[in-house]
Formats: C-alpha cells, sequence, structure tokens
C-alpha cells in the first residue's frame, strides 16, 4: 500500500511518461501524466522532488542537444505542468542519469565521453532552480567510469557512486566519490575483488541522519 504519493517513471522508446499515482481505498488513481520527447529515443532514468513537490526529471536524449547524445532535465509543477526543459552537452555523448537537491541547488550525475582522459568519465553538474549551470566536473582514469546515484549532505558536499574499470582490485569495481560543495574532488574509494565481475557495480547511494553513507 503506498500512504503518500509516488511518481512513477516509464520510458518507452521514443518517449518518456512521468505518472504520478495515489493510493485511494488501496487503489492505484492516475491524477495526471505527460510525455516528452521527440522523433528518437529518450531516456529518463532520474527522479527528484524538491520540498515544494516540484519534479525534476533527469536523462539523456538523442532528439534533442548538441551531440549524439545529450543530457536533459525536465522542471514539471505537481500538478503536472512543464515548467522548463533544459538539455546539457557538447558534440561527443553526454548522459544523464541521476539527479537530486537541496532548497537551492540541483545536482545532475552521469558520465560524459567529452575531453576524457579515458573512454568515458564520470559528470557532476551543478545548476540553481531556474536549471541554469553554476559549475561541471568530471572523475576519471584511463578507461571508464559509470556513476549513476548522487546524494548530499548538509554541507553540500557531493557524492557519487556507481562502478570504475580505470580503478580499484578487479577490472570493474564499485566507486565512491566525494566532492565538497565548489565541485573539487575531495577523496575516491573503490571497493572489490581481483576478479573481472560487473557485480562491483551499486546502483543506490543514501545518507542516513548521522553522517554515514550507504550504497
Amino acid at each position: 500500500m503506498v500512504s503518500s504519493p509516488a511518481v512513477v517513471c516509464s520510458v518507452a522508446q521514443k518517449s518518456i511518461s512521468l505518472t504520478l499515482e495515489k493510493d485511494t481505498d488501496h487503489k492505484y488513481q492516475i491524477e495526471w501524466n505527460i510525455t516528452f520527447g521527440g522523433d528518437k529515443t529518450e531516456w529518463g532514468p532520474g527522479l527528484y522532488i524538491d520540498s515544494d513537490d516540484t519534479i525534476f526529471l533527469a536523462g539523456f536524449t538523442e532528439s534533442y542537444g548538441a551531440g549524439l547524445y545529450d543530457a536533459y532535465i525536465l522542471k514539471v509543477s505537481k500538478s503536472g505542468e512543464i515548467i522548463k526543459n533544459i538539455t546539457y552537452g557538447t558534440a561527443d555523448r553526454d548522459y544523464g542519469i541521476g539527479i537530486t537537491g537541496d532548497e537551492e541547488y540541483v545536482y545532475l550525475v552521469g558520465m560524459t565521453d567529452h575531453n576524457t582522459v579515458g573512454s568515458f568519465d564520470a559528470l557532476v553538474v551543478k545548476f540553481d532552480k531556474d536549471l541554469d549551470p553554476v559549475w561541471n566536473t568530471t572523475w576519471g582514469g584511463i578507461s571508464i567510469e559509470h556513476c549513476c546515484n548522487i546524494a548530499l549532505d548538509n554541507a553540500r558536499n557531493i557524492y557519487i557512486n556507481g562502478y570504475t574499470y580505470s580503478f580499484g582490485a578487479g577490472d570493474c569495481d564499485m566507486c565512491l566519490v566525494k566532492f565538497n560543495s565548489s565541485g573539487y574532488c575531495i577523496w575516491n574509494t573503490t571497493w572489490g575483488r581481483i576478479n573481472p565481475e560487473e557485480l562491483n557495480f551499486t546502483r543506490h547511494i543514501s545518507q542516513s541522519p548521522a553522517p554515514k553513507l550507504y550504497v
């Protein structure tokens, strides 16, 4: 049973459908739904809802933007009206995957192959609530970094996680990276075994009220 409104994001090949569903008498009632997309492929894996119930949907698009794939953010009101949408990217491939925020800013995590050391680097971009970029930074080594989750602490330090082929004990290890509020990398760590295991890949990151992280 869902005791409070929940947002469900579903992806089709050529559009993104964002649906708000609420439990009423143990039944799901669709309050509204919207689609967003062009004549190619859009994906929307990232979702963040702020304290005003404004919804931020993040993903990547093949239909719009400057490159083969560009990151995008869709800002939607609690009544389902699209307030703003933006793309962010270069002439290369830029993917938006995870998103979070606070009372003033929105933070996007993904990956890019633009001006990278290796094949793909992790990408972090900070936006204001009007979706104007404040800064961007990348993190990576000589191979592939794939980071898809992002969290903040009370000091606005930023944590991203995913997997890395550049660092660690094996071919593919879990990674966790911390940035300060200005986008400077403070530390990174990896976890994994020597075997080339894709299982050394985390899909979630969260912070407890105490100063602890869980991945």
